[in-house]
């Protein structure tokens, strides 16, 4: 058994040894963000060339450079030791975002031991180290993991009630407010969680409205002037990208990309983003509110937080999981109380064979089963689901630049990194291509406004006989649809699920063109299959990847 002060010294740092571990070995995809709203710009800037996505190019720009200039020196040093060839290009950024990954499991930890003590809060970070959802996102460069690591690190400064249940005044105030400025900054949405803890605070203790608004303000002329600095250093111009993001989601742009039902997230945002934890998470929550309770200023404050924040987000017509990321630590307090609260200590030898030894944890030995069904998920997303778009851009990767001259995207857009994994510089100027999905941001309607995406899915063979040819590559095109002109590449890349696909609208009985049909009568030949890719929902993304070479010199430009 290890002694508690050993417990206390090392169990707080693990995270800081697994989150680079799951860093490094998660091998999959899992949303187009990861690269495009962090990796690509960054490399763009550093190197020089990439791709920017509508929310970069557009006349009101809706991404701050923020969250992105945390990667370029990463680039820079890359770039200085020329190891641009290398896996460094890779997994450089990986690790980097693997610090702040575990910064949150910390955090986490340092909540609950602040709020509930020091065995609820190791049940905590337990938690937060076999979550399921932070096994997917929190390791990934994505600006909602940014968000969560910086959430949970300003309400462990923030002051509930100084003097009071524990809490910290004075200079971790100040912190916090800085804090959440940046997330903030980073992801504007985030302003729900400090509107939430504001509206609570100020109800419960009117006496802390003037030390709040002084704090909030001090922050905001840090941060904000900071952050259009920033901004200016990438888009040569003073950008308000935060009110152009604003302005945006309260758009029909953001319906665009899916419409779901008031109950989303209750009946699926949640279940995913918790998993097994989410019955002790509502149980803690319970218990908290209960009037009968005497839960401290802090836990009320924080249930408030995630009732109106999911009550919120509810609202919104455009949902996503990740949306609700910040919120996971929380959940994990409220679960590390109902679990405290639920273990009956028993001094018996089948009892303490029961708990693990190494960490000393106070959980039923049931419930210890529950949550430890998170481990094989999580394995399973981390190597399997979505890894052939992965190994494909690493097959690409190694191909020599005089055989890799041009390449073709025949997915659902985004379904690859770019430039933060190929670094060809040659593939510049049109010779590299994916299907584009830009919303309509000249306000078309939005009932009948077709994106390349779903335009070549409505009738594939039929897309590819309008806009595929095989002249030189057009760069002043005029017209809605001319970016959709494309000239027949060195490599195709495509799901399986492709290659026989027929559009719901046609016949089965009826003679249909392929794909398939279309690439070998072309002279496409296939080089590269990733096997199996995992279990997908999305139809148009079933199957292995797989690349096609160019038999002749179509693709030759």
């Amino acid at each position: 058994m290890v002694k508690p002060y050993m417990r206390s010294s090392i169990f707080p740092w693990l995270p800081f040894l697994i989150r680079p571990l799951i860093a490094i070995y998660t091998t999959t995809f899992f949303q187009p963000d990861e690269y495009f709203q962090s990796l690509e710009p960054a490399h763009r800037y550093v190197f020089g060339f990439g791709v920017l996505t509508w929310e970069w190019t557009s006349d009101s720009p809706i991404r701050s450079f923020t969250y992105p200039l945390i990667f370029v020196p990463v680039y820079q040093i890359i770039q200085y030791f020329r190891l641009e060839e290398t896996g460094a290009l890779i997994w450089l950024p990986k690790l980097v975002q693997s610090i702040f990954a575990a910064l949150t499991d910390y955090y986490t930890y340092r909540l609950s031991k602040r709020l509930l003590g020091e065995n609820a809060a190791f049940i905590s970070l337990f938690l937060s180290l076999l979550s399921f959802f932070n096994v997917l996102a929190l390791s990934r460069t994505l600006s909602n993991s940014m968000e969560t690591s910086l959430t949970i690190m300003a309400i462990y400064f923030w002051d509930f009630d100084s003097g009071r249940d524990g809490d910290q005044g004075g200079f971790p105030g100040y912190v916090a407010a800085f804090v959440a400025a940046i997330s903030f900054l980073i992801r504007p949405t985030s302003a729900l969680i400090w509107a939430a803890l504001a509206i609570y605070q100020c109800a419960m203790l009117p006496a802390h409205i003037p030390r709040l608004a002084t704090r909030a303000l001090l922050a905001s002329c840090l941060a904000f002037p900071a952050s259009l600095l920033v901004d200016k250093l990438f888009y040569r111009s003073f950008q308000l990208t935060v009110v152009n993001f604003i302005k945006v989601n309260f758009s029909s742009v953001a319906l665009f990309y899916g419409k779901n039902p008031w109950h989303y997230y209750l009946t699926q945002g949640l279940p995913i983003l918790c998993t097994t934890a989410l019955p002790f998470s509502i149980h803690g929550m319970w218990i908290t509110l209960h009037p009968a309770g005497s839960a401290p200023l802090a836990l009320k404050c924080l249930a408030f937080v995630v009732i109106f924040n999911v009550a919120v987000y509810s609202l919104a017509g455009h949902k996503e999981w990740r949306f609700l990321h910040p919120l996971l630590p929380i959940f994990h307090v409220f679960a590390a109380r109902s679990l405290e609260a639920s273990y009956h200590w028993r001094r018996t030898r089948s009892e303490a064979r029961a708990k693990l030894p190494l960490f000393n944890l106070r959980i039923k030995t049931s419930h210890l089963w529950v949550i430890l069904f998170n481990l094989p998920v999580s394995f399973y997303v981390m190597r399997y689901h979505g890894r052939g778009q992965i190994a494909a851009m690493y097959y690409l990767r190694s191909l020599p630049r005089t055989e890799l001259v041009s390449l073709g995207v025949l997915m659902p857009c985004h379904s690859v990194p770019w430039q933060s994994y190929l670094h060809r510089v040659e593939l510049e100027n049109g010779r590299a291509w994916s299907l584009s999905c830009e919303p309509p941001l000249l306000g078309q309607n939005l009932l009948t406004y077709r994106d390349e995406t779903k335009h070549f899915y409505e009738d594939p063979a039929a897309h590819v006989e309008q806009y595929f040819s095989k002249a030189e590559v057009r760069t002043n095109h005029t017209g809605v649809d001319a970016s959709w002109h494309h000239i027949w590449p060195s490599h195709l890349m495509l799901f399986k699920s492709l290659l026989t696909y027929r559009p719901a609208h046609i016949d089965s009985k009826d003679e249909y063109t392929t794909i398939e049909d279309i690439l070998w009568a072309h002279g496409y030949r296939q080089v590269w299959e990733s096997g199996w890719n995992g279990w997908e929902g999305d139809e148009m993304r079933r199957g292995a990847v797989g690349v096609w070479k160019s038999g002749n010199e179509l693709g030759r430009i």
